[in-house]
This record gives C-alpha cells, structure tokens and sequence, in this order.
C-alpha cells in the first residue's frame, strides 16, 4: 500500500475580542493522493473455486473542502449586578465539509469518504454560581459513511443525528462533584 498523502492549505482568522472570548473562521483545502478505500477482491483457488476478500486498495485522488465557524465567550458582564458571583456563557462551533473522493464499494454506488458528515454543529451553554455548574447542550451531525462493521465487509452509514442535553453539578469538596445528566 502506498501512504495516504495530502497537500493541504488552511487559512484561519482569529478574533479575541475581550478575555476568554474568541470568533473564529477557517477555509480548508486537501487535495489527496493515493486515498486508501476498502473494495472486494476476487481470487480463485486451486481447483477453480473463487472466493473474495474484502481489503484496502490504493485507488483515489480527490479532495476535501470545507470552512470551520467557532465563537465562545462568557456573559458574566451581561449579567444583573445583584448576580455576584455567577459566571455563564456560550460556547458554539459549525464545520462544512464536503469531497469528491468515494469509496469503492459498491461499484455500482460507492459510499461517500467514511467519516467526514457535511455538516456538523455544537452549541454549549453554561452557567456557574458557586459550586454549582448547569450546561445546556445541542449538537448535531448530518448523515456520513462510518467504517466497515464488526464483520469488516462492509461500510456502512448513519443516519442524521441532534442531541440534546443538560447536566447540573454540585461541587461537594475538592474531591467530590455530584453530577446529574440527561
């Protein structure tokens, strides 16, 4: 097998824009050489018997493009001045990414390159007041190719997914958090 090789630019631009606070954008760009894909080979046995083996081959060029947002940043000073010591805040990030590399199976409709989702997205919302901690979160993946399954003879792919949860901590001690989440 030869190596999985890439020529990649990325331009990133990075805003601090007040402590512990960042907009963030970056461009990708990777043009692949020699992408490893999974296809079926087939071989014949001795006595004219065939069987297939399904294996990695070198057999891809392509790309893969894409644009990364991310912002975070406390609220704290947006908060009510009678609100002392409570801390909150968001953080949040989106990724875009998209390929003309496919795999090679099946040969009739190839899956698209395992593991890269179009897009994906988290936001992050916290709050803190003395020893608690509550979070509120979404995250989000559209549908992607995932790896091959526990038989490795296929790829297979899932489906569009959102979750969303909240956690609520209780800091005991230094040695002990109660964390409750769903």
């Amino acid at each position: 097998m030869d190596p999985f090789i890439a020529k990649q630019v990325d331009v990133s631009y990075e805003w601090y824009f007040a402590p512990e606070s960042l907009a963030a954008a970056t461009l990708y760009y990777k043009e692949i050489d020699d992408y490893i894909g999974y296809t079926y080979f087939d071989f014949e046995v001795k006595d004219g018997r065939r069987f297939a083996l399904y294996g990695p081959k070198n057999e891809q060029k392509g790309n893969i493009r894409g644009l990364e947002l991310t912002f975070q940043a406390p609220y704290t000073s947006l908060l009510p001045k009678g609100l002392k010591g409570v801390s909150a805040g968001v953080s949040s990030n989106y990724a875009y990414a998209d390929s003309n590399i496919k795999e090679l199976y099946p040969v009739d409709n190839p899956f698209s390159v395992a593991g890269l989702a179009r897009h994906t997205a988290a936001v992050d919302l916290w709050f803190w007041w003395r020893k608690f901690d509550l979070r509120f979160n979404w995250k989000y993946h559209s549908p992607f190719t995932t790896g091959f399954g526990w038989d490795g003879s296929e790829l297979s792919a899932l489906d569009a997914e959102m979750h969303i949860g909240a956690s609520l901590a209780w800091l005991v001690n230094d040695n002990l958090t109660l964390r409750v989440q769903g």
